[in-house]
């Protein structure tokens, strides 16, 4: 990253003991003043397999969810943030895409399965919202689910309302919690009915 004119921190080493006593650690290195980009880098230095030990067994939520999709930020300037999320990441700068769930032109870097989407409202929706309400950062994650039905019916199951549904770019259905019911963020869900 400093071969691109990134500004970041050396790797520091951390750690921690689970209650279970087993050590994990791992190297995080973070963004310098230059970029107040809302991200950080770790390195674990412990097995994925030993991580996972920590959990005796993983069991599938109600809601079906079992990985996330993206992670989006919200901007004033999508172009001039997904150059600056280039150079961070070493990556090409995506081509721009309609958002029409959120409302929001919106560059999708793909780090491995999930995607970091970098958005600006083009009307109102849940990222001017966003952008209203906090200013520029984090304001949604989306999640796959293995069943959209499940989902809601274990959100009526607490007292939630139902979730907003709509059509991803992608043709995919998608439904979207709103902060007031989601701590604070929006929250999306997709995957089959």
């Amino acid at each position: 990253m400093r071969s691109r004119g990134v500004e970041v921190s050396d790797a520091v080493e951390g750690g921690r003991r689970t209650p279970a006593g087993q050590e994990l650690r791992w190297r995080v290195a973070q963004l310098g003043a230059g970029n107040p980009l809302p991200i950080l880098f770790i390195e674990h230095l412990t097995p994925i397999q030993e991580r996972r030990r920590q959990v005796p067994s993983a069991a599938a939520h109600p809601n079906g969810v079992f990985s996330i999709e993206r992670a989006y930020i919200v901007t004033r300037d999508a172009e001039a943030a997904a150059a600056a999320y280039a150079n961070v990441l070493g990556m090409p700068r995506p081509p721009m895409e309609k958002g029409m769930v959120i409302m929001a032109n919106m560059a999708i870097f793909q780090l491995g399965p999930t995607g970091l989407g970098i958005a600006q409202p083009y009307a109102p929706g849940p990222a001017a919202d966003a952008l209203e309400r906090r200013g520029p950062g984090p304001f949604q994650a989306l999640y796959r689910t293995t069943s959209m039905g499940a989902a809601v019916r274990w959100m009526q199951a607490h007292n939630l309302p139902p979730p907003k549904r709509g059509v991803r770019n992608t043709g995919e259905q998608a439904m979207l919690m709103s902060p007031a019911d989601a701590c604070g963020a929006y929250i999306g869900f997709v995957g089959p009915e």
